[in-house]
């Protein structure tokens, strides 16, 4: 029988669980289940947490806890991110290890984005040696800088799919919340003064160079490759109105918001349909704030080319596990 290897990922918008088989140099997934705790939502400047969404949080480890113990894999990593390294609650992390029944490691952001590179390297295949990776979360939103084939510089700017949505598309005028929801995002990434450099292994704090500084290729082709929920779920919107969905650019970006923006427009009606047939509700509801996070990020960077990487943070935790494993990858 050949070992597995299982990785729960614990981030703000929902908590992932994938376990899979390592057998001819892959890995091949057995099993996964995903549970929505929006944990993210619930957290208060303070680092505690509302009571209903920690309640949540905690039932979901209970279940999951269940389904690690039917499953038993060989091995097991629970990784914890932005929302977690959040939290003053020290009851909450206490209650939470233990209807887990599992050490919930909290991951640093240089953690998070090595893994995450991992994960986008190992799965997908890429022909260039200067590329972003963008990961979308819940409650932050890592850009991670490669040269030469080697990681120089990360971001990680404190909104999300789910904060940006709670700030600006719960209420009011949807094209008007849209505009103020990009332009709260290209300020809080041009204010910005936290960077990291992944090679000197130092954070960059309060300086009076901008993060976004730190980061820029400066090519005339900038390419860019996210594995994220937002980037997952613009490839199967684009697929889903039949518009190429290997390439994305800034226009095809727009294209989708203005569709999402303009739903009950009989011009977009049809295509609207198609979307949400494909995204799931859950995803839907933080689609439009999670668009707006990209596009920003888009034409700050000046990407031209946007792809879907084929995994990021738990297929790189999943490579990090078998490499503890001594196990030959």
């Amino acid at each position: 029988m050949n070992d597995t290897f299982g990785v729960l990922d614990l981030g703000s918008n929902s908590f992932h669980l994938v376990i899979s088989e390592y057998h001819d140099n892959l890995f091949r997934k057995k099993y996964k289940k995903k549970e929505y705790t929006y944990l993210g939502s619930g957290l208060k400047p303070d680092g505690t947490i509302e009571a209903k969404l920690a309640d949540k949080s905690i039932q979901a480890l209970d279940s999951f806890k269940v389904n690690i113990e039917k499953q038993n894999p060989t091995f097991l990593k629970v990784i914890a991110t932005n929302s977690f390294r959040r939290i003053s609650d020290y009851d909450f992390l206490t209650q939470s290890e233990k209807a887990l029944g599992n050490k919930i490691n909290i991951i640093t952001p240089l953690e998070e984005a090595n893994l995450i590179y991992q994960g986008v390297t190992h799965t997908t295949e890429i022909n260039y040696k200067n590329f972003y990776i963008i990961d979308i979360g819940g409650s932050s939103s890592e850009v991670i800088t490669v040269k030469d084939k080697k990681l120089t510089n990360l971001a990680s700017f404190q909104f999300g799919s789910s904060t940006i949505n709670n700030y600006f598309f719960d209420i009011g005028d949807i094209k008007r919340q849209w505009y103020k929801a990009c332009f709260h995002v290209f300020n809080e990434i041009n204010k910005s003064s936290d960077s990291a450099s992944l090679q000197g292994k130092y954070v960059y704090r309060g300086s009076e160079n901008k993060a976004i500084d730190k980061l820029l290729i400066n090519s005339n082709d900038n390419i860019a490759f996210g594995g994220s929920g937002t980037i997952k779920a613009v490839h199967k919107a684009l697929k889903a109105i039949l518009i190429d969905q290997d390439e994305i650019d800034i226009s095809k970006i727009d294209y989708l918001v203005q569709i999402l923006l303009n739903q009950h427009d009989k011009v977009y009606d049809s295509d609207f349909k198609k979307i949400t047939s494909v995204i799931n509700p859950e995803r839907l509801r933080v689609f439009l704030a999670g668009l707006s996070i990209l596009h920003s990020l888009m034409v700050i960077l000046d990407i031209s080319i946007l792809s879907r990487a084929n995994g990021a943070l738990r297929e790189g935790a999943m490579y990090e596990l078998l490499k503890d494993s001594n196990i030959k990858s």
